[in-house]
């Protein structure tokens, strides 16, 4: 057993072992085929031409261990993956057309406030040459 090789192994099978627990029920059977089933047959070539079989079960086992731990401290209170709460990133950001529209209206509230402003101080002057003059 080497413990050059056991880290990767193990970290391999962390890595599969916490994607396949979060994926969404529905989608279990791709996650196999493309994750689980390719990861397995790649630990079994590589303990069968290498002969490391005590490493690939000391990776499993230490990868157990962890994903066991975490499971029972964190994993076991997470709501179960569903396309509701999966969220992709740069989903949550807002259209062009929401953002120009949003542009928009803040423009005409600031040309409204702008007048406003401007008939403000056309007053004040009025009574200021009023004060004046007077």
């Amino acid at each position: 057993m080497t413990f050059s090789t056991l880290l990767p192994l193990s970290a391999l099978l962390l890595v599969v072992a916490f994607f396949w627990l979060r994926v969404e029920p529905k989608r279990r059977a791709v996650a196999n085929w493309f994750l689980l089933y390719p990861a397995a047959l790649f630990l079994f070539i590589y303990a069968w031409f290498f002969s490391q079989w005590l490493t690939v079960g000391a990776s499993v086992a230490v990868a157990a261990i962890i994903v066991g731990v975490w499971w029972f401290v964190y994993g076991s209170y997470l709501p179960s993956p569903t396309s509701d709460n999966i969220s992709v990133w740069g989903q949550e950001a807002k259209k062009p057309a929401v953002v120009a529209a949003e542009a928009q209206a803040e423009v005409e509230q600031l040309k409204k406030e702008k007048e406003e402003l401007e008939k403000e101080l056309g007053k004040l002057k009025e009574e200021k040459e009023k004060k004046d003059t007077g």
